[in-house]
């Protein structure tokens, strides 16, 4: 794996969370387009010692919620992760499908009669 991906999958399992406030699902339900970020297991300004991968830099410190990309906080949400899974208008789909459709048809070439 890439140093880039090691970090991003250390990114990930840190801020894991479902915590969300009150007031943001008030917010959700009335329609308002506010930004619901979940809480983070750091808060900001902390050192996130051991998830340092490039050579002779610091350890990364962990910034506010909002200032982190929103398709990290969307490979959180399973519910999401799963539409893409099984939407037919993703490529990801058809490889999927096609690898299942070959497994199936290998397996039934290779079994004995």
């Amino acid at each position: 794996m890439s140093g880039l991906l090691l970090r991003n999958v250390a990114l990930v399992r840190l801020f894991r969370t479902t915590a969300v406030s009150a007031s943001n699902v008030a917010a959700k339900a009335e329609g308002k387009t506010k930004k619901v970020y979940p809480t983070s297991s750091a808060p900001e300004g902390t050192v996130l010692k051991g998830i340092n991968f490039t050579k002779g830099k610091g350890d990364p410190i962990a910034k506010a919620e909002s200032e982190y990309p929103e398709w990290l906080w969307e490979l959180l949400d399973t519910e999401k992760r799963e539409a893409r899974r099984n939407d037919p208008n993703d490529k990801a789909y058809y490889r999927r499908v096609n690898k299942e459709q070959i497994k199936a048809t290998n397996f039934m070439k290779n079994k004995k009669t």
